[in-house]
């Protein structure tokens, strides 16, 4: 299923809800990540990030969501990531899909809550995936490379099996990330211009 295509999205909806008869679980899991600063990336390059990440998932939701509403019941998780809850130099698309997933999600769990749908954001850290080789270069090629700090990420066992334990507990958002990067998360919250100024340090040495 590409995400990109809205067209087909519906379509596949119902022929999920065909084959099955409803849907328990949506898993929005689509994604992909952007490398490079905000001036050299082609706005065709962040239209392709945004329809990836956050309208493809969002018309997949609205296709499946009016037979979880009818049945009473259902769950939706979000494949989120940490970058959804602060800003990140280079990833400026990425960061920015992420943050509209927060924003859509969060409004939708409480529209939808009192008739017995749950929906759990999962914000990941970094995960050994090859979200870093696929990710898009400011003028649309890929990136190609294993980041170092995806290379040294968590395993997607460890991540698949934290993420189905989250939403099994029905919990409104699950932080799966290194102890570092969480404390990063309260920095940003605390301290904004601290994080700003790792940040930059970072991006100097990257």
């Amino acid at each position: 299923l590409d995400l990109t295509e809205g067209h087909t999205i519906v379509d596949r909806a119902h022929s999920a809800l065909n084959l099955f008869g409803h849907i328990d679980v949506l898993i929005n899991n689509a994604g992909v990540s952007s490398r490079g600063s905000v001036l050299e990336t082609d706005i065709r390059v962040d239209r392709t990030i945004m329809e990836t990440n956050f309208f493809g998932p969002i018309q997949l939701t609205k296709a499946l969501l009016p037979s979880m509403l009818e049945r009473g019941c259902g769950q939706i998780v979000v494949i989120s990531s940490i970058q959804g809850k602060m800003g990140v130099p280079l990833r400026s698309s990425y960061s920015a899909s992420k943050h509209a997933l927060h924003g859509y999600f969060d409004s939708l769990r409480v529209e939808v809550a009192p008739r017995g749908i749950s929906v759990t954001l999962v914000c990941l850290g970094y995960v050994q995936t090859r979200l870093s080789v696929n990710a898009l270069r400011g003028d649309g090629s890929q990136h190609g490379v294993t980041d170092a700090t995806t290379a040294k990420g968590m395993s997607v066992e460890k991540a698949a099996h934290k993420t189905i334990e989250s939403f099994s507990l029905h919990k409104r958002e699950c932080v799966l990330a290194k102890p570092i990067h969480q404390i990063a998360l309260y920095i940003n919250m605390l301290c904004p211009e601290l994080i700003d100024w790792i940040l930059r340090k970072r991006a100097k040495v990257n």
